[in-house]
């Protein structure tokens, strides 16, 4: 294996999330995505979400490291420095600290077992010997002692699809280190921690809203475009005027098409038909506000943890699916909430009307102002938009953008 630093004169430090880094995190992602960082509401959640590990890059001037109570497993540590030696420091109960120095060069084909033991000499599969030892050799510093740092960058990895594939989300670096290589030296850092403590795993997956250039399409396969409707409005306002608006498009020669709501039940019967999964949804993946899951039975028991509203326009057959997930508070102001509705389908008047179903979910007890943000087939993103701003009297917060599902393997 082989970490190239981009900037040689850099020291990172990693580490695993924990509750009292959050105030941190919080400074280092002001202002990222235009106040409707995500984040902030699932940072609790994620750190103790079973097969997810939240990673932070600190600033350190000794090596990159990780600490993490992996039960009878070493932690892995990995440095840019152009050193090459080990040791495996003393466990203590359950937790272990293995720390590795890696030289700028042939890749390192081998892992840190748990037997290891003072003194164990062991060779990897390329015939380089290495030596175990609680002391430092004399070819190398001692081992550093833990510090706080600044942190500087944050990688959250999820492993799902039944083991197979790794969800890579919430990248970020500090306005400050931007420009410096933290970000490639964090995602290649959790992607070999990823080989190491999850070695089923086939695929990396990430969500992306930027333009892809010829480095992104040599580096990634593109497994799904949508576009991207933002709109905003106060809550309480549209829910006291949503019947009068649709009452007037009525008038006016609209008819809302059937939709029902899916009850917990059936969600799995509906989603997990080959006509649904083939017909309906993006390459056979759910894309569920930025996290995208193949359209499996062990992925649909990940998001029924998560309080979803499915619609339908039909159960027996869908031809037109929704999904939203419940309001949440944004950093963009203290009464500021974002909602997130998942589009699958491309009947234009059937999306329409389970909009409005899922704004009358939704919107009963939320006060403040909401940011909706709709991913739906880029053909349809005009007269959507035209219908939010026309009928509904929603105002567009933003321009066409949009999401890319992109996939690259292990």
């Amino acid at each position: 294996m082989k970490l190239e630093n981009t900037c040689p004169e850099q020291q990172l430090e990693f580490t695993v999330a924990t509750e009292k880094e959050f105030d941190e995190i919080l400074a280092m992602s002001k202002g990222i995505y235009g106040g409707l960082d995500y984040l902030p509401s699932r940072y609790h959640s994620w750190i103790r979400e079973p097969n997810r590990t939240v990673v932070l890059a600190k600033k350190n001037g000794a090596v990159v490291r990780i600490w993490e109570s992996w039960a009878s497993s070493s932690v892995l540590s990995f440095s840019s420095q152009p050193t090459a030696t080990f040791h495996c420091g003393e466990a203590v109960g359950r937790e272990r600290l293995a720390h590795r120095r890696l030289k700028r060069g042939p890749a390192l084909d081998t892992a840190v077992e748990p037997s290891l033991g003072k003194g164990d000499l062991f060779k990897t599969a390329s015939g380089s010997c290495w030596h175990t030892n609680n002391q430092p050799s004399a070819f190398s510093p001692p081992l550093p002692v833990p510090q706080i740092h600044n942190q500087i960058g944050l990688q959250s990895v999820y492993i799902v699809d039944a083991g197979e594939t790794v969800l890579v989300e919430g990248l970020r670096v500090a306005p400050w280190e931007r420009g410096k290589g933290v970000a490639g030296v964090l995602q290649r850092f959790c992607l070999e921690m990823v080989k190491e403590k999850h070695p089923g795993v086939k695929v990396s997956r990430l969500t992306r809203d930027d333009k892809l250039g010829p480095k992104d399409f040599k580096k990634y396969r593109v497994i799904a475009k949508q576009g991207i409707l933002l709109v905003r409005f106060n809550a309480q306002d549209l829910l006291s005027r949503l019947d009068l608006l649709v009452l007037a498009l009525e008038e006016g020669g609209f008819c809302p098409e059937p939709s029902e709501l899916l009850m917990a039940g059936e969600v799995a019967e509906v989603v997990l038909r080959e006509s649904f999964r083939s017909e309906v949804l993006p390459n056979q993946t759910i894309i569920q506000d930025w996290q995208p899951f193949k359209a499996t039975a062990s992925n649909l028991g990940l998001l029924q943890k998560k309080e979803l509203c499915w619609v339908v326009d039909k159960k027996s057959h869908p031809t037109v699916a929704t999904l939203s997930t419940r309001p949440f508070s944004i950093p963009l102001g203290e009464d500021w909430f974002y909602l997130n509705i998942d589009v699958f389908g491309r009947a234009l008047a059937h999306v329409k009307s389970q909009l409005i179903h899922h704004l009358r979910l939704q919107m009963p007890g939320l006060q403040g102002n909401v940011m909706c943000q709709l991913f739906l087939e880029p053909a349809l993103w005009l007269d959507m938009a035209e219908f939010c701003q026309v009928a509904l009297g929603l105002e567009l917060a933003k321009g066409y953008t949009e999401q890319y599902l992109l996939e690259s393997d292990v």
